[in-house]
């Protein structure tokens, strides 16, 4: 199986679509004062088992860092 890091076009797309998908989450929250340590764990886990599901590899720190700040 090769990296999809090698496909940089394809791999910044997940990561653009899940950076999209967590801040929809995250306003979503904000708007039903919903926002908690839990709701905002559960956003990155999600985030980072879609990841991991559509690269084939965990999430990096750096991944991490860029996604979520």
């Amino acid at each position: 199986m090769s990296d999809i890091r090698e496909d940089s076009a394809k791999f910044e797309q997940i990561k653009k679509e899940l950076e999209k998908e967590g801040m929809d989450k995250v306003q979503t929250m904000w708007k039903t004062n919903s926002v908690n340590e839990k709701t905002i764990t559960d956003v990155l886990k999600s985030g980072m088992k879609t990841f991991e599901e559509k690269t084939g590899h965990p999430m990096s720190y750096s991944d991490m860092r860029e996604l979520y700040g």
